[in-house]
């Protein structure tokens, strides 16, 4: 997939087509169409558009799952966690 995305230019048109080439496998394997999400400078430094962030993603992956990413997670000691502190990029998903 790397290999594909390099050779292709994805990675210089966008920072985050790697991780949403990951998600697409991994989530939707029938998926036969590849999309862009955002744009970068013109170095691929930085987003230029629609700027999302790790956990944008992480939240991304559980709302794919079924998963509500606000939803609360108790580790050991009782104490609340969020299952995902960023926003769900939905644009990604339709």
């Amino acid at each position: 997939m790397m290999r594909s995305c390099f050779e292709s230019g994805l990675p210089t048109a966008n920072p985050v087509v790697w991780f949403v080439s990951v998600a697409r496998a991994i989530l939707r394997p029938a998926a036969t169409h590849h999309a862009l999400y955002g744009k970068s400078d013109r170095y691929a430094a930085y987003p230029a558009e629609k700027p999302c962030t790790p956990e944008d993603i992480a939240a991304t992956i559980y709302h794919a799952l079924g998963m509500d990413p606000e939803s609360r997670i108790y580790d050991p000691l009782n104490r609340p966690h969020s299952l995902a502190l960023g926003n769900p990029i939905l644009d990604i998903l339709t």
